[in-house]
């Protein structure tokens, strides 16, 4: 059963940094999800530069922090990303206006890591939100156009979640994406054996994510999930990683 671990929100802020290199270090982070529009961006950039074998991709950001292009659509009139709860909506709801200004902002985020010499191998997105048609048709072709070898799972048939009844429903798709995804996040209520037993039956691929952090450290203002809980995921995937390597 192959899988990888990425590291998402990676640039958000040092410690997110900071505790995926520790998951890197312990052999287990394989990917980094960069948020490109925060200043730790350049910590990240110089944290991982000595661990060519972590693999760095964009991970894509309509709602948190401070667009790169600037005012638009997307933003409020400093330029900060709309509540996430505004976007919910027009990203249901999008105008020729809304996705020109999306794609724009992906383009800007994107190009961060070209000019830190970096060819980003995969494209995940914050807060999931290429689960919306339009918004993934978008990515898919950004996908295409940069080169990059996967986009993160987006059917509710490829998620490792508790109970999901529709995971054995699978077809082919012509966008590259890994086979199954797994966020540790979902599975924090269950005792990781429960996790590593449902990842121990899959045959393909299988992303895990984690939002790392280091304990008790605080998050820029207005970031929606804190270090504890990231803090607890990381411990929750040790568990899970141990558990699967039993007997190896």
């Amino acid at each position: 059963m192959p899988f990888t671990i990425t590291c998402d929100d990676c640039g958000m802020h040092e410690s997110i940094n900071e505790a995926t290199l520790e998951l890197r270090r312990e052999g287990m982070a394989y990917s980094a999800s960069v948020l490109t529009n925060f200043p730790a961006v350049q910590h990240a950039f110089e944290l991982f530069a000595p661990y060519p074998d972590l693999h760095i991709g964009s991970h894509l950001n309509l709602s948190e922090g401070m667009a790169l292009t600037g005012i638009s659509p997307l933003t409020n009139d400093i330029g900060r990303f709309l509540p996430i709860e505004y976007l919910q909506r027009a990203w249901v709801y999008a105008t020729p206006e809304f996705l020109e200004a999306a794609e724009a902002e992906f383009i800007t985020q994107i190009e961060v890591l070209r000019s830190a010499g970096i060819q980003p191998e995969h494209i995940t997105t914050h807060m999931h939100f290429h689960v919306i048609p339009a918004l993934r048709e978008i990515i898919v072709r950004l996908a295409q156009r940069y080169d990059v070898r996967w986009v993160r799972a987006y059917r509710a048939r490829d998620t490792v979640i508790p109970n999901n009844p529709f995971i054995a429903l699978r077809e082919n798709s012509s966008i590259r994406t890994l086979a199954y995804l797994a966020p540790v996040m979902y599975w924090l209520k269950l005792a990781p054996q429960d996790m590593a037993d449902a990842l121990s039956t899959l045959r393909g691929t299988v992303e895990i994510v984690v939002h790392p952090a280091l304990l008790n450290t605080p998050l820029p203002a207005g970031t929606r999930y804190p270090a504890p809980a990231r803090a607890r995921e990381v411990e929750y995937l040790r568990r899970v990683w141990a558990l699967l390597h039993e007997g190896a």
